[in-house]
């Protein structure tokens, strides 16, 4: 009787490891779909605001980005030639072109389709780790849709591929007149500052250009910064020779040239 108590016992213990082994894989893929959907929140999101904020076509870039490091494991993983190639397969990309930048080994695809522009950048660090960036951009509003369906199919065979990916966006577009930076920059915090409860948590200034930052948190996006956790950058800049001004938002950086 003893003995076969302690069987039940171990079988009993071995089921529950079974299923918490089970429910962390389920926990963990669940987060990582819920990353991707969120993405798509902000994709909107943050083109709502550049339509509210410049005027006429606005310039649309998404962005995954991480880390891959190596792992045999996974088949054709080995090796970053093999993976970089095999992750461009698995987003129906070109085949990969090897350069050598910076004294890096770097592989790179450029495609379009339906009007989104889409790079891949896959840099290696080391033989076991790389820095992978996919980035999609468009300026015709037609094309959103299928460009936000992309991008959220783009992050999950990324994070499927052991890339923590993350993700960050920006918008673009100008604004007509002769203003001074300062004042363009306070009318677009009126559009819109209010309705997304932002805070201004840092603010860089110079002759032709002002940059703030904030903590806005209804933003799944976000950075740390000396202890602060940023959500949204708007940067206004004045384009010499020109009657107009830039503005550039991104969330929860700018990650592109302003």
């Amino acid at each position: 009787m003893m003995q076969v108590r302690s069987l039940l016992k171990k079988y009993m213990i071995m089921a529950i490891i079974i299923i918490v082994i089970f429910g962390a894989g389920v926990w963990t893929n669940h987060l990582k779909a819920e990353a991707v959907k969120a993405s798509g929140g902000e994709l909107q999101t943050l083109i709502t605001m550049g339509h509210r904020a410049a005027e006429g076509t606005i310039r649309v870039i998404s962005k995954w980005q991480g880390t891959w490091n190596v792992d045999p494991k996974f088949e054709g993983n080995a090796f970053p030639l093999d993976a970089a190639k095999q992750l461009a397969r698995r987003l129906q990309l070109p085949e990969v072109q090897q350069i050598e930048e910076s004294g890096h080994i770097a592989y790179r695809v450029l495609d379009e389709r339906n009007e989104v522009n889409i790079r891949f950048n896959w840099e290696e660090i080391s033989s076991t780790q790389s820095y992978v960036i996919v980035q999609f951009e468009t300026e015709n509003k037609d094309s959103l849709g299928f460009m936000e369906q992309i991008q959220d199919e783009a992050g999950q065979q990324m994070k499927d591929f052991g890339i923590d990916a993350v993700w960050n966006g920006a918008v673009q577009g100008t604004v007509k007149g002769e203003g001074k930076v300062q004042d363009v920059m306070k009318l677009a915090e009126s559009k819109l500052l209010t309705s997304l409860s932002a805070v201004r948590a840092e603010t860089y200034e110079d002759v032709s250009t002002i940059s703030n930052s904030y903590e806005v948190p209804s933003l799944a996006a976000r950075i740390n910064s000396e202890g602060r956790w940023l959500n949204m950058q708007m940067a206004v800049h004045k384009i010499s020779g020109s009657e107009n001004t830039r503005i550039t938002i991104g969330l929860p950086v700018i990650t592109i040239e302003y």
